[in-house]
């Protein structure tokens, strides 16, 4: 989990810095942002050029020999690939479950894309000033890995996958009543920030429950499922059915209660796998019992579970 801890902290760190640049740059109320886009493309541009000079091969020399060079990517390989992927997710009935909790809540994503555009209609706010208010959650989150991680890490992980489930269950609840107070709305964000510590330990919590061979594979799949999930997320909270800007009370709820109903079932299928009644994961399938302290045995990027 340590590794995992370290890569959150530096995105949060890159994310509070970026932020608050987004505050100032909103603050400027400028006409076109054609020369900010291109800032950031020419910034995303530089990090791949960085990446590919200065980073070094991270797989042992011995690694590296074994690996086939010079082989062409073909159809069979292809295929090859995608079978194993698949006989992967239909050998494990929790990985089948664990994505399902993954894919309801990334469909409620799409709440987050339009939270500025709630915050413009409903509280009259100014361009930027949600940003203002939420922007320090960064800066909560690095505190969080940095003082409350390595104390979580000494806990049961199946202990920080639940703490984190409920508190998420409560915050998006919490933030139906967004429309009546701007505190049920950045509250909830807040807490989410406090959180953060959790999300490297429930990840290397799934990735010790497969082997190290298996791992990589895993949080490919877990990506995906977000990823896809995300994608739909993000039209289905923009529609004129879910969110009205001119919508007031109860009403300008309907975005809220929606995120709120799939985070509730996505974070309750995650507390039934880690505290159902069989007491264990391996009741669902899972390969190997996981017990602390977290074994570092990890091979990916975390997954935002």
């Amino acid at each position: 989990a340590l590794y995992f801890s370290a890569y959150h902290a530096v995105a949060a760190l890159g994310s509070a810095v970026g932020t608050r640049i987004a505050v100032v740059l909103l603050g400027w109320h400028l006409r076109s942002y054609t020369l900010v886009w291109l800032a950031m493309a020419l910034t995303m541009a530089l990090v791949i050029v960085l990446v590919l000079c200065f980073v070094s091969e991270s797989l042992p020399a011995s690694a590296l020999a074994a690996k086939p060079q010079g082989q062409k990517i073909s159809i069979r390989r292809m295929y090859s690939t995608v079978m194993m992927q698949a006989q992967l997710l239909s050998s494990h009935r929790f990985l089948h479950v664990w994505l399902l909790a993954i894919l309801l809540k990334s469909l409620g994503t799409g709440l987050s894309g339009i939270q500025a555009s709630f915050t413009l209609s409903v509280y009259s706010w100014q361009p930027g000033e949600l940003q203002s208010w939420t922007w320090p959650g960064d800066v909560i989150s690095l505190t969080s890995l940095s003082l409350l991680g390595p104390l979580a890490s000494q806990q049961p992980a199946q202990s920080i996958v639940a703490l984190m489930s409920l508190t998420g269950m409560i915050g998006h609840l919490v933030q139906v009543l967004a429309p009546f107070t701007p505190v049920a709305l950045l509250g909830p964000i807040l807490l989410h920030s406090t959180m953060s510590f959790s999300k490297p330990i429930a990840t290397a919590f799934l990735s010790s429950l497969f082997p190290a061979d298996q791992q990589a594979k895993v949080h490919a799949i877990t990506h995906l499922c977000h990823n896809f999930g995300t994608s739909l997320s993000m039209p289905l909270f923009s529609a004129p059915l879910i969110f009205r800007p001119q919508a007031r009370g109860w009403d300008a709820s309907r975005p809220f209660l929606l995120a709120a109903a799939l985070n509730v079932v996505g974070n309750g299928i995650k507390l039934l796998l880690v505290c159902g009644p069989k007491g264990s994961t391996l009741a669902l399938g899972a390969p190997v019992s996981v017990s602390p302290p977290l074994s570092p045995r990890v091979q990916h990027e975390d997954q935002v579970l």
